[in-house]
């Protein structure tokens, strides 16, 4: 009703909003001519979704560390993907509507759900977003990854038709040679299940805990490579470039 007289050209879908280039922006997100200006969400050029929430996160942090002249919270692009969005709209800017997609980051294997605790509650923690109790909890699943992870590293397990049998049960691939646990963990089909079948953990862990864990042990050479790149990254990140230089 209303529209029975419409004629109807082309049908289509548009939204329009005015927004800020994000290049005038730091990685603090606060404006660089004007001072205490923080700037988040929509209006820095991205979608209005986990995109925009993400930064509102960030800048409220920035904005009360400026009120209370604390050093700004700089997330880096091997820590965060807010890291790496901020650090795209900052140098990059943008001329549509920015989305946070895995593509667009070169660290992948450091930015897994696993290791996000790992990453980014100490600075919670600093932020005063992170109170005792939930701090004291995540000490102790730290302890128990690490406890584990050092458990699996210094245990030998040698060859045997027992054994043999267990990774026929699992499908995986035999051990034939003697390996520690967290070698063994590293090869087709072995899981930390059947690993702790053949050396039990005296501690039992969590399905988060056993994620991080073997993670961790099968990716070991890979994550040491990307740790080598990131590094490289950053002295060239750091290196100075002088004012006046042409």
């Amino acid at each position: 009703p209303g529209c029975e007289n419409a004629k109807i050209i082309k049908p289509g879908y548009g939204i329009e909003y005015v927004y800020l280039l994000p290049d005038q922006l730091k990685r603090s997100l606060e404006n660089k001519n004007i001072p205490g200006f923080f700037c988040a969400g929509q209006v820095n050029g991205t979608s209005g979704y986990e995109e925009a929430a993400a930064q509102g996160l960030l800048a409220g942090i920035n904005a009360a560390n400026y009120i209370l002249e604390r050093e700004p919270l700089i997330l880096g692009r091997d820590e965060a993907y807010l890291g790496v969005l901020v650090d795209d709209l900052t140098t990059k800017s943008t001329d549509e509507p920015y989305r946070m997609l895995t593509s667009r980051c070169e660290h992948r294997l450091l930015l897994r759900w696993d290791n996000a605790a790992h990453r980014l509650s100490h600075y919670g923690r600093e932020a005063g977003l992170i109170d005792d109790s939930k701090w004291e909890f995540l000490q102790q699943r730290f302890a128990h990854e690490d406890n584990e992870i050092a458990r699996l590293k210094s245990t030998r397990i040698n060859p045997s038709d027992e054994i043999n049998k267990i990774c026929e049960e699992y499908e995986s691939e035999i051990l034939s040679e003697s390996l520690t646990a967290a070698e063994f963990l590293q090869h087709r089909g072995v899981t930390y299940e059947l690993i702790n079948k053949i050396c039990p953990s005296e501690k039992i862990l969590t399905q988060e805990e056993i994620s991080h864990v073997e993670t961790e042990l099968r990716y070991t050479g890979y994550l040491e490579r990307e740790f080598r790149v990131v590094e490289r990254m950053q002295n060239l990140d750091n290196a100075k470039i002088t004012e006046g230089f042409d």
